[in-house]
């Protein structure tokens, strides 16, 4: 009869750094499948959910700024233990898109610059400067109201439960377990 020698310490410890290892790499899938979303222009579960266009086509991809915060955005935290791994965005506008939101505008002044001829100058008096003296000019600025207004902001969701995630990381964390028992028992 053949009998094997099998090291419990060994294997415990071969398994602990697995499940650390496999921490990391499940909180680093998950954050690029959130960021693939960016590129789908959708959150992707079992199919991808597209996001609601915007109302003046800019030529970039939805949500999608010149410098592109919201996709760059992505962070992950691990608990002490190594046990937990958190995706999240730490963009201070993340919720409103995530979420959506209606957003309301305060009524508020601001000062408008009337162009290179004609200015409002102080109380209700008109001056209009020849092209030499707007060389050389002080900005006359007049003070315009904004009346306060709301828009409402469609839902994006960029971050949630995606059981395809679920399923692969599941997958790659059983094979690595699997892998470091094997290794560690010979």
């Amino acid at each position: 009869m053949r009998t094997t020698k099998l090291n419990l310490r060994k294997v415990a410890r071969a398994v602990e750094k697995a499940q650390r290892d496999f921490i990391q790499i499940a909180g680093k899938d998950a954050e690029l499948h959130f960021e693939r979303g960016f590129v789908n222009e959708g959150f992707t579960d079992e199919t991808t959910k597209l996001w609601a266009p915007t109302k003046k086509p800019t030529g970039r991809k939805i949500l999608t700024g010149k410098t592109r915060k919201l996709k760059k955005g992505f962070k992950r935290a691990y608990n002490a233990s190594w046990t937990k791994c958190t995706v999240y965005n730490d963009v201070p506008y993340f919720d409103v898109h995530q979420e959506g939101e209606v957003i309301y505008r305060q009524p508020h002044a601001r000062f408008v610059d009337r162009g290179d001829r004609g200015r409002l100058v102080g109380r209700g008096t008109f001056s209009i400067k020849t092209r030499k003296e707007n060389m050389s000019r002080e900005k006359f600025l007049s003070k315009e109201h904004v009346r306060g207004s709301s828009f409402k902001m469609p839902r994006r969701q960029m971050i949630g439960p995606a059981s395809l995630l679920e399923r692969r990381t599941l997958a790659k964390g059983g094979a690595m377990v699997y892998t470091a028992m094997k290794n560690a028992s010979r």
